[in-house]
């Protein structure tokens, strides 16, 4: 059984998909919550959870947070930008590189115990994204080198399930399937990808926190995903299958992305050696997805 030491934690990206899953998690756990955002408009995920142990601050009462607060135990980095809506190169780099540095600083300015940093499975050669995303992972283990902090990586694999935004892969693929669209173009299918459905993984990061006292200072790494891999025809047919769908599924109609990902599987030993275990098969998941979307 997890015994809980109940922490104060601060969520990076808490208005986004997971982010707002955790801050949940979180709070139903007795934690104090605190979620930093640059855009407090855009937290309408969060407007169901009124709980006097949620704080939602702008980035730049972050000083003032860690003064009044005196101790926040973890910092959980959820917050990227995926360069997918054509943001410019500094955009990517400032929310993927240069605010989880400043983060990072006044966190370790303040005594935080742990920064857990949400990675990415592709190769920063892959694209902007992924490699604003590897820099910060390099200056991050800088940063721990000199000062006594738990810096954490968490390499997430491809997360699904309801509440996800529409472009993303997954979502997209359900969506289309529900509403019966005329067709999806799609690549032959063939590259090889670990689905791993939302609660599953924010059990993991839940795990991971409640698990701190056992981690030693310095650098750690989880892989979080299913540890089974399957091909995105797979999983778009079995989206098909359980919604009952018409779409015509048009796989070979796209090519391949320069540089894709051929077969990506989480090695899920670590995380299992702390207690996690996956609760949700792929089936189970997507019935979930589908049901609440």
């Amino acid at each position: 059984m997890l015994k809980l030491r109940l922490k104060t934690i601060l969520i990076t990206g808490g208005s986004g998909f997971l982010g707002s899953y955790l801050v949940k998690k979180f709070l139903d756990y007795g934690f104090v919550v605190v979620v930093i955002t640059r855009q407090k408009l855009k937290t309408k995920r969060l407007n169901d959870m009124k709980n006097s142990r949620l704080h939602i601050i702008d980035f730049d009462s972050l000083k003032n947070l860690f003064q009044d607060i005196k101790i926040i135990d973890v910092v959980l980095h959820t917050a990227t930008n995926y360069g997918s809506q054509n943001e410019k190169t500094s955009d990517i780099v400032e929310a993927n590189l240069t605010f989880p540095l400043k983060v990072m600083e006044v966190a370790i300015n303040y005594g935080t115990e742990t920064f857990i940093n949400t990675d990415t499975i592709l190769s920063p050669k892959f694209n902007r994204y992924a490699l604003s995303k590897y820099q910060f992972k390099q200056w991050g283990k800088e940063l721990y080198k000199d000062n006594k902090i738990k810096f954490i990586k968490c390499k997430l694999q491809n997360i699904y399930g309801e509440g996800n935004n529409i472009t993303n892969f997954t979502s997209y693929i359900v969506n289309y399937c529900i509403h019966n669209k005329p067709e999806i173009r799609l690549t032959k299918g063939d590259q090889k990808r670990d689905f791993i459905y939302i609660d599953d993984v924010v059990d993991a990061y839940f795990v991971i926190v409640n698990s701190i006292d056992s981690i030693n200072y310095g650098f750690s790494e989880f892989d979080i995903g299913s540890g089974c891999a399957v091909t995105i025809r797979e999983f778009v047919e079995t989206v098909k299958e359980i919604t009952k769908s018409n779409v015509k599924l048009k796989f070979g109609a796209l090519p391949l992305r320069r540089g894709e990902l051929m077969f990506s599987e989480a090695n899920t030993d670590h995380i299992k050696s702390f207690g996690w275990s996956q609760c949700y098969s792929l089936r189970d998941g997507i019935i979930r997805t589908v049901g609440r979307s």
